[in-house]
Parts: structure tokens; sequence; C-alpha cells
């Protein structure tokens, strides 16, 4: 998308860093109040964050966030080639 689409670029950092701010980096994820739990559920970075947390504190992470990650790895592993097969023709590479 950024490839055809040259507004995408700074549109997807600023994306990026609103997901950086509702991801409890900065704050704990105990202090959201329960009405906005999506937040923390519909968040990947959150899943991300918890796998690499424990093992940084010495603990091993939780099997739920393992298949989560994994979940998402395969789900955009398969879109990525679903993307990458239509739109292959259409990309001009710059080398």
């Amino acid at each position: 998308i950024g490839a055809r689409f040259r507004d995408f670029a700074p549109a997807f950092g600023n994306l990026v860093y609103l997901f950086f701010l509702i991801t409890p980096i900065i704050w704990q994820a105990k202090s959201l109040p329960e009405q906005h739990w999506y937040l923390i559920v519909l968040n990947p970075f959150v899943y991300l964050i918890e796998f690499l947390r424990p093992p940084l504190l010495g603990h091993m992470p939780d099997f739920s966030n393992v298949v989560t990650i994994c979940t998402m790895l395969a789900v955009t592993f398969v879109l990525q080639i679903i993307v990458s097969r239509r739109y292959e023709k259409r990309l001009v590479y710059w080398t």
C-alpha cells in the first residue's frame, strides 16, 4: 500500500504511535477501567509486549500469548501471500 499511495506512510506512522500510546508499555493494563477492555483485547501489540516481558523478568510467557502470537503470524503470512500474488505485477521495484 505504501508503494502505491505515498500518503500512507505518514498515516501508518501516526497509527503506530497511537498503538504505542494505548499499549501498556508506559502504563499498566490493570489501571484501565473495565468498560475499556477492548483496548487491551483488540490491540495486537499487547500480546507482543506480554510475550517479551515475562522472560525479561525471569518467568515463562503464558501459553495463550504464544498461541495468539502464532495465530497472528499465520494470518499475517497468509494475507501477505494473497496480497503479494494479487498485486505483484502492479508494484514497481526500485533497485
